[in-house]
């Protein structure tokens, strides 16, 4: 058995773990199935060598009752067997969606710069669907089959070895080729499938988060032109796959068709020669029709498995990345003492530096203004000194531990952070300012929604706290989507306050309002603040001023106005930000 096939099994048993008792249950069924099933030709070729050889007509009608009996016996078993084969797909779906799931918040930057959104949900939906449906209900649909086969066999060689061989080992040595010769180039051809449905994935995930910019550029028939082309080349890739596939089982029906046409050839031969009976004819015939099913089932099955191979392959790069939480962030630490400091950084996404031997320290309690041109690295740095990207030489420190080290709850307890993109979950207004913890009562979720300055707009939402903003905060503005991420930022209590640029959107008079509240909730907490506002800046202790990745100075306010031109022109330029 190669390494495949071995890595198959154990991803498979290890999410069967903790369902052994179902596993034996369905087990069960399926060989009470089978015995049931393989009684109905039994019984008819008694039936007719009963009415053959002239059996009393009593006797005829226990058989009948019986036929009938095994008939509701194989409707009621096998309903019951669906039923709980499907049970165990759904199962199964939801538990390795919450592995996968539970495993996102302890990935590093390197994960989510490697797999894009419409590629992840293509394999926890379309991956994860056909997986687990092999997984339970292909798996026990190939026992069925194994067992009619295997037991099917052996009572036809009961009745006759030279008829069942020639009727069988034709099926087999098909079945034996195809399973070698079709495994790897399915497996090929279904991961292709499976790129291609997440690059259209990928496409419609940005067009939908875009679709205000395409509107306003007029790009709906380039939008439209694109996709055409993406799913046509999806099909194209499906049809392929399907054309083999349809082979294969072309394949499988010729050898089906083979072993009957051999049977009714040399069987009809042998009971025209007197060397079986008329009624074991009727039971052979019988049971090649009922093992039909079987014959199919183990041939779907050999493409099924060709396929999840493909399935668990995409699912497995997921699970294979490296857990930052689980690695390497042991260590609880609730609160800064002293200060985080950054010693020679070098940081940026993947390889690419964006920040270059940076050093600095901010105190516990200090608040501090961050400004600096595009593309100079002023994200990068907040996200770095948070230790959200680590970096990619020197040291982030908090109170002297590496902040690698410090585990992501602790993280969370002492950073409050309203970050630059303003993500907003498809949920209530409540839900998205107090998801961090849901034991956040109403009146403080209120207490933020003023100081964030969006208490007169939430007045003017029918469902006040409860009402929903939509796929992704859709039904607000720019700048109530900035100051719910400020409200969200500040309901919990942390050591360091952190704002990425929160009073672009604003006027300067909620700016005025917004920033002298933000510092008194604040109190002897920490502030970092990204802006190019004045008045925002002019609030701040001290400011870091970046340039093309590196720290040109760090200063005050009116300090760098008056002698640092470059800070002049930049408050100078982005004035109407």
């Amino acid at each position: 058995m190669n390494k495949k096939r071995i890595d198959t099994i154990k991803f498979m048993m290890r999410r069967w773990k903790g369902y052994e008792k179902t596993a034996a249950f369905i087990v069960l069924l399926t060989l009470v199935n089978t015995a049931v099933v393989l009684i109905y030709p039994k019984i008819l070729g008694m039936v007719i060598n009963g009415l053959n050889s002239g059996v009393p007509m009593s006797k005829i009608l226990d058989y009948i009752l019986i036929l009938i009996g095994s008939g509701l016996g194989v409707a009621l078993v096998y309903s019951l067997l669906q039923s709980q084969r499907l049970r165990m797909n759904l199962t199964l779906a939801n538990k390795i969606r919450e592995e996968i799931y539970f495993r996102f918040t302890g990935y590093g930057s390197h994960f989510f710069n490697k797999f894009r959104s419409g590629d992840v949900v293509a394999r926890l939906i379309n991956d994860m669907e056909q997986l687990t449906w092999f997984m339970s209900s292909g798996v026990f649909r190939g026992l069925e089959g194994f067992l009619l086969l295997f037991f099917g066999t052996y009572l036809l060689l009961k009745i006759d070895v030279m008829l069942t061989l020639i009727s069988i080992v034709p099926l087999f040595s098909i079945i034996t080729i195809l399973l070698f010769a079709t495994e790897e180039i399915m497996e090929s051809k279904y991961k292709t499938v499976q790129k291609w449905v997440s690059k259209v994935n990928d496409f419609l995930s940005s067009a939908f988060g875009g679709i205000v910019l395409i509107k306003i550029r007029n790009s709906d028939p380039l939008f439209k032109e694109i996709l055409v082309r993406m799913l046509k080349d999806r099909k194209s890739k499906e049809i392929d796959a399907v054309k083999f596939e349809r082979f294969a089982d072309t394949c499988y029906g010729v050898g089906i068709m083979l072993s009957i046409s051999l049977f009714l050839f040399f069987g009809g031969k042998a009971a025209i020669d007197g060397r079986i009976d008329i009624g074991q004819f009727v039971a052979f015939t019988q049971y090649l029709i009922v093992l039909i099913g079987p014959m199919f089932s183990l041939s779907f099955f050999v493409l099924a498995y060709a396929r999840s191979r493909a399935y668990i392959g995409r699912l497995n790069e997921l699970l294979d990345e490296k857990n930052e939480e689980k690695m390497i962030r042991s260590i609880s630490h609730k609160k800064v003492e002293t200060s985080v400091d950054a010693e020679n950084i070098s940081a940026g996404y993947g390889e690419t530096s964006v920040l270059n031997n940076i050093s600095l320290s901010i105190k516990a309690g200090e608040k501090v203004g961050i400004i600096g041109d595009v593309g100079s690295g002023k994200t990068t740095l907040i996200k770095t000194l948070m230790g959200m990207i680590p970096a990619l030489e020197g040291e982030v420190t908090l109170d002297g531990i590496n902040i690698q080290s410090i585990s992501f709850s602790s993280i969370a307890d002492m950073f409050g952070y309203a970050p630059q993109e303003n993500l907003l979950f498809t949920a209530s207004i409540r839900d998205n300012i107090s998801f961090s913890d849901e034991k956040i009562n109403d009146d403080r979720i209120k207490q933020v929604v003023d100081i964030a300055q969006f208490k007169s707009e939430l007045a003017e939402f029918a469902g006040g706290l409860g009402a929903d903003l939509g796929a992704g905060g859709k039904t607000v503005s720019g700048g109530q989507m900035q100051r719910l991420s400020v409200a969200r930022a500040l309901v919990r209590r942390h050591c360091f306050y952190i704002f990425d640029d929160i009073t672009s959107a604003l006027d300067p008079e909620t700016e005025l309002a917004l920033i002298s509240k933000i510092k008194k909730e604040a109190g002897q907490s920490g502030i970092l603040m990204v802006s190019y506002r004045p008045y925002t800046l002019s609030q701040m202790e001290k400011i870091i001023l970046l340039r093309d990745g590196k720290i040109r100075a760090v200063d005050t306010h009116t300090s760098l106005l008056e002698r640092d031109d470059y800070y002049r022109d930049l408050l100078i330029f982005h004035q109407g930000d």
